[in-house]
C-alpha cells in the first residue's frame, strides 16, 4: 500500500576476510521503480574461542 514502511535484510559471506563493497538493486512498483543502494564492510580474521582461551590461560 502507498505509505507502508518494509525491511530488506542483506548478508555478506564472513569466511571471505578483508574489505567490501556491494550494490543491492530494489526494483518495486513505486514511482522511481528502480533503487541501487551500496553497503561496505570489512571482515576481521577469525579467532577460535578455544585458540584464546589457551592463550589467556596458565594451563
Amino acid at each position: 500500500m502507498p505509505g507502508e514502511k518494509g525491511e530488506i535484510k542483506v548478508s555478506y559471506d564472513t569466511k571471505r576476510v578483508g574489505g567490501f563493497s556491494k550494490s543491492i538493486t530494489i526494483t518495486s512498483n513505486a514511482k522511481n521503480a528502480v533503487k541501487v543502494i551500496k553497503i561496505k564492510g570489512f571482515v576481521n580474521k577469525e579467532i577460535s574461542l578455544e585458540k584464546e582461551k589457551s592463550i589467556l590461560s596458565d594451563n
